[in-house]
């Protein structure tokens, strides 16, 4: 907080106007925290996308995917445990002609991998799995979901993405995306969230680029 009161009370420019000084410094002000942000998570600056929340961070990530890939399916996998703001989109998604699979969870809300690699078809363009659920504490074994993943894809079509949308992750100064475990699960989309720490309600959602070389 007392990083942000100077940009609720004096610098208040619009950082997308940089035809004025107040919104050079504002502009100035983001490019800071997104290089802080990328340097706190082990990303790189210019994969950190800052978004009004995380339901839009969630939104942008299943839709923009989705859609951009729609000519080499319309197939999605997903679990039933996981936010509204991935599940409401693969509703949406339904109604546009995808078909979604929504994966169960055990007594302790864990996907199995082997239901994930189960799931993949030639068609899949896009598995979305909730890293930690903020309900019941569950953190996914996304790792092991993306080794079933890289084994199903062998065999099958290139690799696509595979984006796990931790919506509520609260574990972001503790796993940064350099992480072997972020690393070994492939994750080319991940939205971090700030309210759950008490932050100020500006999540990134560092995008890495697809495996098939289309940014």
């Amino acid at each position: 907080m007392e990083a942000m009161q100077p940009y609720f009370t004096e610098a208040y420019g619009n950082a997308a106007s940089n035809d004025h000084l107040y919104g050079v410094d504002a502009n100035q002000a983001v490019d800071e925290a997104r290089n802080t942000t990328a340097d706190a998570i082990g990303a790189k600056s210019d994969e950190v996308i800052f978004t009004s929340g995380a339901t839009e961070s969630d939104n942008i990530a299943v839709f923009g995917v989705a859609e951009r890939y729609e000519d080499g399916g319309k197939h999605v996998i997903t679990c039933k445990t996981g936010h509204k703001a991935v599940l409401d989109p693969c509703e949406q998604l339904e109604e546009r002609g995808w078909e979604v699979t929504y994966l169960p969870v055990d007594e302790y809300g864990m996907v199995d991998p082997d239901d994930v690699r189960d799931a993949i078809r030639e068609d899949t363009t896009l598995i979305s799995i909730m890293m930690a659920n903020n309900e019941v504490g569950t953190i996914a074994s996304t790792a092991a979901s993306a080794s079933a993943l890289a084994g199903r894809m062998k065999t099958s079509r290139p690799k696509k993405p595979h984006n796990g949308l931790p919506t509520q992750w609260s574990s972001c100064g503790r796993l940064r995306s350099d992480n072997p475990i972020i690393r070994r699960a492939h994750v080319v989309l991940a939205e971090r969230d700030g309210h759950p720490r008490r932050k100020e309600r500006a999540p990134p959602a560092p995008a890495r680029g697809s495996r098939d070389g289309r940014d």
